[in-house]
């Protein structure tokens, strides 16, 4: 990606016109907006497993959660992709927190989650562990290596895009970069439709 990046910026290996940590920077600033812009289902490879180990519980309501700051997650409750309750043996129905039902004892519509102040909580109380699938943060590319592996190949080709676009724009040169911006979108419209 960066040898891309840097022939669509007229840049050579002498960094020129941009220095190597700002299209390294650039690039990984659009791996995490290219996350928040496509379809999930385009992201397989950032999906991750993440046991909670014992649920933790409130101390005044008696809600069971699992605090989710430790946890490399991407585009809030949309990043929980699937919970499963290892205590009741069954797929929870992960709902807005509008939809959540706070009985604490007991659940009439089954094993419940929603994500609400970086905490993932759950119905019944009976549940005391689980296992999330979420999308993960996808990783920095570093300076040794020019690719990113987390990506379908069509997406590497739009992240390069939106990194072009940025540098452009951070060097004030607007009118090149809408031309990549646009392109982006456009691939990004096509790829969401198809899902």
């Amino acid at each position: 990606m960066l040898t891309a990046l840097q022939f669509r910026l007229e840049d050579d290996t002498s960094n020129n016109n941009f220095s190597s940590e700002q299209k390294l920077g650039a690039i990984n600033s659009a791996t995490k907006a290219i996350v928040a812009m496509v379809s999930i289902g385009m992201l397989p490879d950032l999906v991750t497993k993440t046991d909670s180990g014992t649920l933790s519980t409130e101390s005044v309501t008696g809600y069971k959660y699992k605090d989710l700051s430790s946890v490399s997650l991407t585009r809030g409750i949309d990043g929980i992709l699937k919970v499963y309750d290892d205590t009741n043996d069954v797929w929870a129905t992960i709902v807005s927190p509008l939809n959540f039902q706070f009985d604490s004892a007991s659940s009439k519509y089954g094993t419940m989650a929603t994500v609400m102040d970086n905490k993932l909580y759950i119905v019944p109380s009976s549940c005391t562990n689980v296992d999330i699938w979420h999308l993960k943060e996808p990783a920095d590319i570093a300076a040794s290596g020019d690719e990113i592996t987390e990506f379908d190949p069509i997406l590497q080709d739009i992240i390069v895009d939106l990194a072009e676009s940025e540098l452009w724009r951070a060097d004030n040169r607007n009118e090149r970069a809408n031309a990549p911006y646009q392109n982006a979108i456009s691939k990004i419209n096509q790829i969401n439709q198809g899902y």
